[in-house]
Formats: C-alpha cells, sequence, structure tokens
C-alpha cells in the first residue's frame, strides 16, 4: 500500500510538473504547419500557447488565424482571440473516449468572413489536399462490413461560452450588393451553453447585433440522449427581436441525424407591423394606408413534417381586427402540391389601401 501510495504521488507530480517545465513554444511551427497543410490555407498561433494535465486536462491558445484562399480582400476567414479547453483526463482515458467531462470551453472574440465573390468563389469552399502518406494510412472500410456505432457513456460541459463574436457577410456576385457596397454583419454576439449533458436539457442563452438590431434567444434543448442525432431532441425557445417581435417555439425534432422530422407550436405574440418595418429602415411611407392599421398582429399554428411534406394545422393570424384560420398541407416540393383551407371572418380593405384608390370593396 505505501508503494501504490508512493507511485500515484510520483505520476500525479509528473502530471502536474511536466507541463510546468516542458516549453510548449517549440511545439508551435509544428503544429501551425500540420493544420495548413491539413486545410490547405495558412494557419498562425499566437505566443500564448500552455497546456495542463492534472487534475483537468487542458489547453489555452491565443491569436488564432486561419486565412482565406488567395483573392480575397479579407486576410482571415477565421481568426479567434483566445481559446481554452479543461477535460477531466482520467474518465476520459478509462471510458476509452466515451466519458467526456469538460469543465469549460471558451471562445473570446472570434470572427468568420462570410465573402463570395463575382466568379462565384466563396470563403467557405473547402479543397481536399491529402498527402501521399496520408492517403497511404488512410482506413477504408471492408466492403460488407457493418461500421461502428459512435456512442457516449457519458458526456458534461459545465460552460461553454462564446463571447463577443462577429459573423461578416459579402456577396459581391450580385451586381445590386456591388453598386450599394452593402454587407451584412452579426456582432456582438454573445453564447452560452449551461449544464450541458446528454440525459437533461440544455439551458440556452444567445444574444446578438443583427445589422444593428438586436436579437435574443433563450430557452432549452433536450436532452439528446446516448446517441446524438438519434431519437426525439425537444426543445422550448423564445426569440426576442428588433424589440418588438416575441416568438415562442416548442416541440420536438426526431432523428435530427437520419431522417428528420420536426412537431412543433409557433406562438408569436401581437407586435406592430408598421414599428417593425419602421425599425428595419422601411417604413411604410405616409398615406399609403390608415396609420391605424398593421398596429396589432399575431400568428399561432402547429407545424409537423420532414423534408418532403409539411402540414399546418390550427393556423390563427389576427391583423388589427380580423382573424384568419388556415390549415395547409404541402409535398412533393420539386413539383408542389399544396392543399390549403382559408377562412376569414371580416375585413375593411379600404383602410389598407392609398386615399386616392380608395373604393368601397
Amino acid at each position: 500500500m505505501i508503494v501504490v501510495g508512493f507511485l500515484a504521488v510520483v505520476v500525479i507530480a509528473m502530471l502536474l510538473l511536466i507541463p510546468i517545465f516542458m516549453d510548449m513554444q517549440k511545439y508551435k511551427p509544428y503544429i501551425e504547419r500540420r493544420v495548413s497543410e491539413a486545410v490547405g490555407r495558412p494557419f498562425t498561433m499566437g505566443e500564448k500557447f500552455k497546456a495542463s494535465l492534472f487534475p483537468w486536462a487542458g489547453v489555452s491558445l491565443s491569436d488564432l488565424h486561419l486565412g482565406n484562399p488567395p483573392g480575397f480582400d479579407e486576410k482571415d476567414f477565421v481568426s479567434v482571440k483566445s481559446f481554452e479547453i479543461r477535460v477531466k483526463l482520467l474518465p476520459l482515458l478509462l471510458s476509452k473516449f466515451k466519458d467526456i467531462q469538460i469543465k469549460h470551453i471558451v471562445l473570446n472574440e472570434p470572427r468568420i468572413s462570410l465573402i463570395k465573390q463575382k466568379d462565384g468563389k466563396t470563403t467557405w469552399e473547402w479543397t481536399e489536399k491529402k498527402s501521399a502518406q496520408s492517403k497511404k494510412n488512410e482506413i477504408k472500410p471492408v466492403e460488407g462490413e457493418p461500421g461502428k456505432e459512435f456512442s457516449l457513456k457519458s458526456l458534461v460541459v459545465g460552460d461553454l461560452s462564446i463571447n463577443n463574436g462577429l459573423i461578416l457577410w459579402i456577396d459581391r456576385s450580385n451586381k445590386e450588393n456591388r453598386a450599394k457596397k452593402e454587407k451584412n454583419e452579426i456582432s456582438d454576439l454573445n453564447l452560452q451553453l449551461l449544464d450541458v449533458s446528454l440525459d437533461r436539457p440544455v439551458n440556452l442563452k444567445f444574444a446578438a447585433l443583427m445589422d444593428g438590431h438586436p436579437v435574443s434567444i433563450n430557452g432549452s434543448l433536450g436532452p439528446v440522449g446516448e446517441k446524438p442525432g438519434r431519437g426525439a431532441v425537444p426543445f422550448d425557445i423564445s426569440v426576442n427581436a428588433l424589440k418588438q417581435l416575441a416568438i415562442n417555439l416548442k416541440g420536438r425534432v426526431d432523428n435530427p441525424a437520419e431522417n428528420p422530422e420536426f412537431d412543433l407550436a409557433v406562438d408569436v405574440s401581437p407586435f406592430s407591423l408598421r414599428k417593425l418595418l419602421a425599425e428595419t429602415g422601411r417604413p411604410i411611407p405616409a398615406g399609403r394606408s390608415d396609420p391605424g392599421t398593421l398596429n396589432k398582429v399575431a400568428f399561432k399554428a402547429h407545424l409537423k413534417g420532414n423534408p418532403q411534406k409539411i402540414a399546418v394545422s390550427d393556423g390563427i393570424l389576427k391583423i388589427d381586427e380580423s382573424k384568419i384560420n388556415f390549415s395547409v398541407n404541402a409535398k412533393d416540393f420539386s413539383r408542389p402540391d399544396v392543399a390549403f383551407n382559408v377562412k376569414l371572418d371580416h375585413i375593411d380593405l379600404n383602410r389598407y389601401l392609398p386615399p386616392k384608390n380608395r373604393q368601397k370593396i
């Protein structure tokens, strides 16, 4: 017992001290070169490169830059100011990577540039590049042999955070966009997943500015089960946008990885369409309609379907004092087959017409 205890102390001491005395900087050029060779793009890392082994195996990196292919004005496709991850080592090794316990994953100031050039080339297209050695070592599945199904015994993540992110979208293939030199961006992006696990719901918090307009998402997702992508994944999410829209989505997605099917209820709380359009910079011109219209719009429906068909039932659309009940069934989207039923109680169309064209209807 004394010998075993002594060896345990020695092993723990080594796990604690090795990262302290190991010069991680000398591995930086090797990692940069291997990543660049693997993805076919330039990759660089900053000076901050730290690692730990016990009790949490962790890595801290800074100033990560993955470049764009030649011909793009933006130098970087993805850049990250800092990245940190902490994983519990012993459960990971003893379970053959099926028991994953992560303390936290943190990305600070990630930036992604999505650009489409005049010739149609994009920053997110990848050219497969494999060395002769990697092709030689590639394991090919045996014909007729069933593939091994991957499953996790346990997955626990205390905190997954993305802080102050930016996603930039530029489409230069569109002549109208080139003339206006417009770009779209999602800025001040913050995402937090709390108490991530396979067997219980994950708490989701998201906030961002979409072209300067605030959007937030809060709710829960899961549990996803031991075989992520299979089975039913329930969700209950609230979306708030532009200080006007409040949307609740509640339902589930079945088998999202193979044959996805969805069943959800959508509830849009009453909002002013007139104010919403003004908030987005597309106000209704004065005199085009009665200024008292489009100030109260609400929507509610139940949606069920898959990539081949969709059914909308119990649909209710309220516009001011009018109420529309509807249902829709659509299938075979390549040759749309649509059936619908709409019932309107009453409406005064004169209120929605310009004054000079108003006639009693």
